[in-house]
């Protein structure tokens, strides 16, 4: 076991890129399993502590890789056992195998075989989508007050998963009564309406001083002046008097 250990101190994907390359030409030389369309492809293999996790696209399948970056931690691991690994999405169960070419690592199967890919586009497509909900942690439902669910987070430099229990932010009981920070601006007032209407004026009634003046007998006589006065009105001059003058015989 130990003889094939490949400790990755740098990114392992040109590794396993060359490693599965070899593999497809080899031991899968004309099975028809294989997608004509798809070719070996690493994609976002990053550290994880202390070890390496990402994703491979092969014309036969599409798994996630977990290799070592350190040699502790892998000891006793063996071909076909299940090593369950640890991430924000939750534990996923990788099996170990030991390869003459790759060497040893564990791997978890996301599509086999791939012929259900349109092509590699699409390959890498569903790939990083899988990798992401890998890494993603779980979120609590908004609504379950008793949920005890731990989420995680990405180690730190020391290589130690860290774990963080999820605080809930929630209003106070009296919320709705607590007044806002910031006043609403002042509501404009509506427009006056011009010439308002008297109740009495809108259903036709008369003030006692509108009365009064039409009974005064003065009224009349003062139209009547203002008629005679009034160029624009056409029956002045039919309504004033003719004046004669006599002269003294």
């Amino acid at each position: 076991m130990t003889a094939t250990l490949r400790v990755h101190t740098l990114d392992p994907s040109e590794h396993f890129r060359a490693a599965f390359g070899t593999i497809e030409k080899t031991r899968f030389a004309g099975v028809p399993a294989l997608n004509p369309k798809l070719t070996v492809e690493p994609r976002g293999f990053r550290r994880w502590g202390n070890d390496w996790v990402g994703v491979m696209v092969t014309p036969w399948s599409v798994f996630a890789v977990f290799c070592a970056g350190n040699r502790a931690g892998w000891e006793g691991a063996a071909a076909g056992k299940v090593r369950l690994v640890e991430l924000p999405g939750g534990d996923f169960p990788f099996t170990v195998i030991e390869d003459d070419v790759a060497g040893l690592y564990a791997s978890l199967s996301l599509m086999s075989p791939a012929d259900q890919l349109a092509d590699q586009a699409t390959a890498q497509a569903f790939a990083d989508e899988c990798l992401r909900a890998m890494l993603t942690a779980n979120r609590l439902p908004e609504d379950d007050e008793d949920a005890d669910a731990i989420l995680t987070v990405p180690p730190t430099a020391d290589g130690k998963l860290h774990r963080v229990i999820p605080i809930k932010a929630t209003p106070p009981k009296n919320w709705t009564e607590t007044p806002a920070l910031t006043p609403e601006p002042p509501k404009p007032e509506p427009p006056k309406p011009r010439g308002a209407i008297s109740r009495r004026a809108l259903f036709g009634g008369r003030s006692r001083a509108e009365k009064k003046a039409e009974d005064s007998p003065a009224q009349p006589a003062a139209n009547a002046a203002a008629d005679v006065t009034n160029p624009a009105n056409p029956t002045a001059s039919e309504s004033a008097p003719s004046v004669t003058e006599v002269s003294g015989v």
